[in-house]
């Protein structure tokens, strides 16, 4: 079953006209993909509080935890629109279980929140996203878990940061000061 979930990731990945922003769909297409992301979501917190301490366990060596939030990367990225006020209730439930898996020692959900924090583009193909909500949602989860985390996890987030910062600075994109301000707390405590 993990497989085909695994499966349907590479379909979303791969089907460019729903990577879209929001405004690009009819409305009624655009209520309808919503709907059918809410759902997942939903279902990607049960299968998630089902299988935390197996399948999805940090500790296992065969983990399936990357591939997991890669998913739910993609996913939260396909319900962005750009300049919105607010979050939809998709991103909503990430950002819940982003939250939660960092908690439960996820380096992999801990570093998306920090790309999403920080890093323009980070999860779309679209680097409109700097400063938006889907930034500032995950600067404040950010700074409310670094506290809750191990020193090491924080180091790491650092250390990834800074390496997004080196090859967004090499490309001549950067990070926004903005940005960089939402991940001071993880970088005090990471240093």
């Amino acid at each position: 079953a993990f497989l085909s979930l695994m499966n349907f990731k590479e379909f979303l990945k791969n089907n460019s006209s729903m990577m879209k922003p929001n405004e690009a769909f009819p409305s009624s297409l655009d209520n309808t993909v919503l709907q059918v992301l809410t759902k997942l979501c939903q279902s990607l917190a049960q299968i998630y509080d089902c299988s935390k301490n197996d399948e999805l366990s940090t500790s296992n060596q065969r983990t399936n935890e990357k591939k997991f939030v890669d998913l739910l990367s993609i996913v939260t990225a396909m319900a962005s629109a750009p300049g919105s006020k607010y979050l939809t209730q998709v991103q909503r439930i990430s950002f819940d279980l982003l939250e939660k898996m960092s908690l439960n020692s996820s380096q992999a959900a801990y570093e998306v929140l920090a790309g999403l924090c920080c890093v323009p583009g980070y999860c779309s193909t679209n680097a409109a996203f700097e400063g938006d909500i889907l930034t500032k949602e995950a600067g404040r989860i950010l700074n409310d878990v670094c506290s809750q985390v191990s020193d090491e996890s924080n180091v790491l987030v650092v250390n990834f940061i800074f390496t997004q910062f080196t090859y967004l600075s090499r490309n001549q994109e950067g990070i926004s000061p903005v940005n960089m301000i939402l991940t001071a707390p993880v970088i005090k405590k990471g240093l």
